[in-house]
């Protein structure tokens, strides 16, 4: 949740408020992003990983090719992959918007600019935590459904997902989680993550 209080800005103030929706969007693009390259780690710095960078150089009025070339670099050193892909895609969506919305003195007075960029940073870690909580849920369902119709009871708890997908509770529960992951938009590191410590 985002405070609604006004700042004083040079004898003005502005309300973060009315930016919000460009926070939400440069937040779910950069979600979306460490989604599909497999955001790990219980710490914000290790779920947030190209993007924590990217923000924290825009805090030092990096802007443009500058901090694109940037963290495009931060991007080939966690992944290993210079390749273009879905999830560069959604890198440069956030990375574009970013850039727009920073770069407008008339939206955000360059004094609010920290205050704006902590709060793309918190938003883009509840999304990505977000998106661990329900892809786990998500299989948690799956499992749950698949016990009930082999006619176990699904009341105990559903196998975990991680355990499933190495084959250790047989070659159907493998294919139900090989499956599941499949149908997601999320990176196959997220499965190897314990359930319990990410929900």
């Amino acid at each position: 949740m985002m405070r609604e209080t006004l700042l004083a800005v040079r004898g003005d103030t502005f309300d973060p408020g009315q930016v919000r929706k460009e926070i939400e969007e440069i937040a779910s693009a950069f979600g979306e992003y460490l989604a599909l390259t497999g955001s790990r780690g219980s710490s914000k710095h290790s779920a947030l990983g190209a993007v924590g960078k990217a923000l924290q150089q825009a805090r030092r009025a990096m802007r443009g090719d500058a901090l694109f070339g940037y963290v495009r670099r931060i991007h080939e050193q966690t992944t290993r992959s210079t390749f273009t892909t879905d999830a560069l895609q959604k890198l440069d969506d956030g990375l574009r918007k970013l850039d727009g919305l920073l770069s407008d003195a008339q939206k955000v007075p360059p004094r609010a600019i920290g205050e704006i960029l902590s709060r793309i940073d918190y938003a883009t870690y509840y999304n990505v935590r977000k998106r661990e909580a329900d892809f786990f849920t998500g299989w948690n369902k799956v499992a749950r459904e698949r016990l009930l119709a082999s006619g176990v009871s699904a009341a105990g708890k559903a196998p975990k997902l991680k355990d499933a997908r190495n084959g250790t509770l047989g070659e159907e529960w493998k294919k139900a989680a090989e499956d599941y992951l499949a149908s997601t938009r999320i990176a196959e590191t997220l499965a190897e993550e314990d359930e319990e410590n990410t929900l």
